[in-house]
């Protein structure tokens, strides 16, 4: 890395309860975090949920009616969603600093009340982590 760009390695040291210090090398915060995989499956739940909120919003209550409709939202409500988080933030946990749980976010993401508000929050925090150099296995 050029020394003008601003980015450098960081290193934080943790000390774990037996007195012992713990070395975890992280690298820059602009590296890639968690599964590509995941994340288009994030957005692609998101842009079901959204698109299909709008088209019930402007005036097409017959379209929600039809049973394409309620497999579309049931797809990207149970399945493409909690799937694509849970895929995502597994991979986060393994490779970054993040300390969150995995199944938790999954199941929070198949919840249709709350699932875009946890959506994008989860995408908040994903962006704050900062990669593992090595990208050790928890």
């Amino acid at each position: 890395m050029s020394e003008t760009d601003g980015s450098a390695d960081e290193s934080a040291t943790e000390t774990d309860s037996s007195g012992g210090d713990e070395s975890t090398a992280v690298a820059e915060s602009t590296a890639p975090r968690g599964d590509s995989r995941g994340l288009y499956g994030i957005i692609v739940g998101l842009a079901i949920n959204v698109s299909l909120a709008i088209a019930t919003m402007f005036g097409f209550e017959e379209l929600a009616a039809t049973p394409e409709f309620f497999a579309l939202w049931a797809a990207g409500n149970f399945l493409i969603l909690p799937v694509g988080l849970y895929i995502d933030a597994r991979q986060l946990k393994r490779t970054s600093d993040w300390t969150g749980t995995p199944l938790i976010w999954g199941g929070l993401a198949a919840i249709p009340a709350v699932n875009i508000a946890v959506a994008a929050f989860y995408l908040s925090i994903r962006g704050s982590t900062d990669r593992l150099v090595g990208g050790a296995d928890v």
